[in-house]
């Protein structure tokens, strides 16, 4: 096994685990939103915060994502995962 193919599996592995995360995150967003919304008059701090996270979870997760397909095209020379 060459270190190529070592790095071929895990771009691969994480491009399996990378869409399971961002459909989470995405999930927590609209649940943090429904509530923010709910909650809109007492108590609203806790819920805006939740939103808060949820989009920072998202633009990491799209980060990392993007980052990794930049790699496996500089490093392997072809895209990863696809």
């Amino acid at each position: 096994m060459t270190l190529t193919d070592v790095i071929s599996k895990f771009i691969g592995l994480i491009n399996q685990i990378v869409p399971v995360l961002l459909a989470l995150a995405m999930v927590f967003l609209m649940w943090s939103a429904v509530s923010y919304v709910r909650q809109s008059g007492e108590g609203g701090a806790e819920a805006r915060g939740n939103l808060f996270w949820a989009v920072i979870a998202l633009f990491v997760l799209f980060t990392v994502w993007g980052l990794v397909n930049v790699l496996c095209l500089t490093l392997l020379g072809t895209s990863c995962g696809r």
